[in-house]
């Protein structure tokens, strides 16, 4: 168990998964992955994977105590 600093006992933490797609060369085109298994639309496996790895962080919010708005 960790113990937050007091300021950020709030904070919440929104994630948005992402789909796993593939890129079949013979294909020439992305395909997700479905039920784990990482091979485009057409059967052929493939584990170039070209989506679904990252992670990015769009905006951090911190809001302020409503005292110190108030000030």
């Amino acid at each position: 168990v960790t113990q937050s600093e007091g300021k950020y006992e709030t904070a919440t933490l929104n994630i948005e998964s992402v789909p796993i797609e593939v890129y079949c060369p013979v294909c020439d085109k992305n395909s997700p992955v479905k039920d784990y298994k990482f091979a485009c639309s057409c059967g052929r496996p493939s584990s170039d994977v070209v989506s679904g790895t990252e992670l990015l962080i769009h905006r951090i919010h911190f809001a302020e105590p409503a005292s110190v708005r108030s000030a």
